[in-house]
């Protein structure tokens, strides 16, 4: 081999070791919710084959019944997203859609205990009678604004369709064991 062989060798071995210690990470933070990594590869001036890119699914966290389950899933898919040393601007756009599912389970979370409580209120007010009455007779227009300022803070959370239009930029790969689990690909 000539010199400039020998360079362009040199260069496939370093991007070699660099997309699969890129990959490795994602796939070892991820755990259950990542593929195997994937490789692209060129043959080199000694006829081997380097890899020179790659991708590793991640399952995108599913809306679910479980906003805690869902949390946890979101996070974990921002750390796979993140592992790397240096990641791609995929990457980290898939960190960022993460993220904001996490937040979206976050606040449902948050919601659930005020939600509880209201319904217990609710079920209290009607066994007692002066309570009732009392409840009754306060004014309709604190009960809108209340509902407005809650109608409000939701319109700031990423809906589901705001969220899965984000995702729809990075490939959908259907799973055979679920059907409705979206993929998500990070790319070296």
């Amino acid at each position: 081999m000539d010199e400039e062989e020998l360079a362009q060798l040199r260069q496939l071995q370093l991007r070699d070791r660099e997309v699969r210690a890129h990959e490795a990470a994602h796939a070892a933070v991820g755990g259950t919710l990542t593929g195997a990594p994937s490789y692209t590869y060129e043959r080199g001036p000694d006829g081997a084959r380097y890899a020179v890119a790659g991708e590793v699914s991640v399952s995108a966290p599913a809306a679910s019944d479980d906003p805690a389950k869902t949390l946890q899933q979101a996070e974990q898919v921002q750390r796979a997203a993140l592992a790397p040393a240096d990641p791609s601007p995929q990457d980290r756009q898939v960190a960022a859609q993460a993220a904001q599912i996490a937040a979206q389970a976050r606040a449902e979370l948050a919601r659930q205990p005020v939600e509880e409580n209201a319904a217990g209120e609710q079920a209290g007010e009607t066994e007692a009678s002066g309570e009732a009455a009392e409840a009754a007779s306060e004014p309709a227009g604190d009960n809108v604004q209340s509902e407005g300022v809650e109608a409000e803070s939701r319109g700031t959370e990423p809906t589901p369709a705001a969220v899965e239009q984000g995702l729809a930029g990075y490939r959908a790969i259907q799973t055979p064991d679920a059907a409705a689990a979206r993929q998500l690909d990070l790319l070296a």
